[in-house]
């Protein structure tokens, strides 16, 4: 009897797995936002996102730093804490759907550190261009963790359109530097 309990809640738990998956899947073909909101967007009531425009300035700030002021990824981070510009964990955006501003600060780094602005200048080419590709890899649980197992075929990602902040060309300009150093 409790191999057979245990085979159903195994089974249940693969069924949930699956209606979530799909959903996810139904709503992003939508062109609907359906994962981890990134740090300057901000989701609406239609599951679409937005700008949050005090965080595009700041994100525009720190390219521009590395950019066109040739700052140092370390200093770019010194900048920012010494101008007290909160950083993505002690954000004051708030919807429905996230995690209030007290529980988000239990975990928040106060502080700007090398990489977080590594991480959100990364995120120029996936985020920031205007284009997302949603469901790009195939991951599989092991040891409870989940581990990246392939890329999915290129038929099977799915492409939304979320607000431009830079152009590609800006990101080329990151890649050329980032190389270069």
């Amino acid at each position: 009897m409790w191999n057979t309990l245990v085979w159903f809640a195994q089974y249940e738990k693969t069924m949930i797995f699956k209606r979530t998956y799909s959903g996810r899947r139904k709503k992003s073909q939508e062109g609907k936002w359906t994962t981890q909101i990134p740090y300057e967007y901000i989701k609406n009531k239609e599951w679409y996102l937005e700008l949050y425009e005090p965080e595009v300035k700041i994100i525009k700030l720190i390219v521009n730093l590395y950019l066109k002021e040739n700052f140092s990824i370390w200093k770019i981070a010194d900048y920012l804490n010494e101008n007290n510009i909160k950083t993505p964990t002690m954000s004051e955006k708030e919807t429905s759907n996230q995690k209030s501003i007290a529980e988000r600060r239990k975990n928040a780094s106060w502080f700007w550190i090398f990489s977080t602005v590594i991480r959100i200048l990364q995120n120029v080419e996936k985020y920031y261009n205007g284009k997302y590709r949603a469901f790009t890899t195939q991951y599989k649980k092991v040891w409870d963790k989940n581990i990246i197992v392939w890329q999915r075929d290129e038929s099977e990602v799915i492409n939304i359109s979320i607000p431009r902040i830079f152009w590609d060309s800006i990101w080329e300009q990151i890649k050329e530097r980032r190389v270069r150093n």
